[in-house]
């Protein structure tokens, strides 16, 4: 494994799909449990990120490459968990404050100008 991650940190593709298909299945697990649907597509490149990044002369043996990479995922999981959910619950209190406010006329209006600021 430490010889692939080598050859991925140099630019070889092949070797960088073969980790990818190593992690493959914890990248769908994550991703299921983030419940959004770019949730794998944002989990690779953040695998690659880390493949890239990767100081591999401070790595021992090849556990410990391993580890690295799935604390890493893990981390990254989590941080894509609370930057959704942090959005969505900032768009549904801007959506409610808007529909209960009855001095506003057309309000469909206002809603999707509060929406579009926010992204």
């Amino acid at each position: 494994m430490i010889k692939l991650i080598k050859e991925a940190k140099k630019g070889d593709k092949d070797s960088l799909m073969e980790l990818l298909s190593r992690f493959k299945p914890l990248i769908k697990k994550y991703s299921n449990e983030l419940k959004y649907e770019e949730a794998e597509t944002d989990l690779i490149i953040s695998f690659i990120t880390i493949i890239k990044t990767l100081k591999i002369k401070e790595i021992d043996h090849e556990g410990q490459a391993i580890n690295y990479i799935y604390v890493s995922l893990k981390h990254k999981k989590i941080d894509l968990f609370r930057k959704h959910v942090q959005g969505v619950q900032e768009e549904c209190e801007i959506n409610l404050d808007i529909v209960a406010d009855k001095s506003i006329p057309e309000k469909e209006d206002k809603i999707l100008t509060k929406n579009y600021q926010h992204c």
